[in-house]
């Protein structure tokens, strides 16, 4: 789990934490704290000693960024699976046992995701399940050979929940293999933080052979209203922030467009190619969106 100011939510997140501890002592967290300005560290280190033989904790002494976090605790990893946490989010208990047993009866996959959903909460005892699915899109979920994944995957609307393929479980010596130079090539070119999850789920997904168990869930904690229309509520959808949204996905494409250096060059070329087409179908969907809701609550 990686952390940054997060006080206000943390404390959620570690009593499901405590729980998963508790209920299998081959359960082991790695927690890394950005350097944060309030009261996270202190949490942290109270969690420490309640879970001392099952916790490793690590106060980042200055800010390293949100990429060079995950990447810390994936090195710090030594497990046989592994599954990057945000520090606002947690999963049903049972979420993991049944993603293990789902990766031990099929050997040829490295990676399973369950059901992930929005909510808005004020305790573990107190979610409300918002009306928007977080999960990917269902197309990315299939088989494909490697090069037609990353073409889809690249196509993909960004508010299709395709970023959320980075918080499956996976065999953990498969992601290494697949991240360790990805990690080393972003941070050693002053990749910003900007869609890092998109960018390493472009990465990861080929080639996992993902499966897919909707009978567990994972939630999503969002910082909005419980009333409502949730999805009119996100930031990509409201009035003032709807022109910086299709200025931050041109950026997104840019930004992934520079670091598709392992990809291969016949791909490579076809994807700069793509490039304004992927721009065109991220920025229809959300005009799309916006009309949709618009006139949804003009007929209200």
């Amino acid at each position: 789990m990686i952390t940054y100011n997060g006080a206000k939510t943390l404390r959620n997140t570690l009593d499901y934490i405590d729980d998963l501890l508790n209920s299998n002592n081959k359960f082991y967290c790695c927690i890394s704290d950005d350097a944060s300005t309030d009261d996270t560290s202190k949490i942290l280190k109270d969690f420490k000693i309640k879970n001392p033989s099952q916790v490793s904790l690590y106060i980042q002494k200055k800010n390293i960024g949100i990429l060079e976090n995950y990447k810390f605790v994936l090195d710090k990893s030594e497990t046989e699976y592994f599954s990057w946490l945000s520090q606002d989010d947690f999963h049903e208990i049972n979420w993991f046992k049944t993603l293990i047993d789902e990766l031990e009866n099929k050997k040829s996959s490295n990676c399973a995701i369950g059901d992930i959903k929005a909510i808005s909460l004020t305790s573990r005892s107190n979610i409300k399940l918002s009306d928007y699915d977080l999960n990917p899109a269902p197309w990315l979920f299939k088989r494909w050979p490697n090069d037609l994944h990353r073409l889809l995957f690249f196509l993909t609307p960004g508010p299709l929940g395709k970023a959320n393929f980075l918080y499956s479980l996976f065999r953990l010596r498969y992601l290494k293999r697949k991240l360790i130079m990805t990690f080393d090539m972003l941070t050693g070119n002053g990749y910003s933080d900007y869609a890092f999850d998109s960018l390493l789920s472009y990465y990861i997904i080929p080639g996992s052979n993902i499966i897919f168990n909707s009978s567990v869930k994972m939630f999503k904690y969002m910082n909005i209203s419980t009333t409502g229309n949730f999805i009119s509520q996100r930031p990509e959808f409201k009035s003032k922030s709807f022109i910086l949204t299709k200025i931050k996905i041109i950026k997104q494409e840019v930004l992934l467009k520079r670091h598709l250096m392992f990809t291969p060059n016949h791909l490579k070329i076809f994807l700069i190619t793509l490039s304004p087409l992927s721009v065109a179908i991220n920025v229809i969907y959300l005009c799309y969106k916006k009309l949709f809701f618009t006139i949804s609550n003009f007929l209200k």
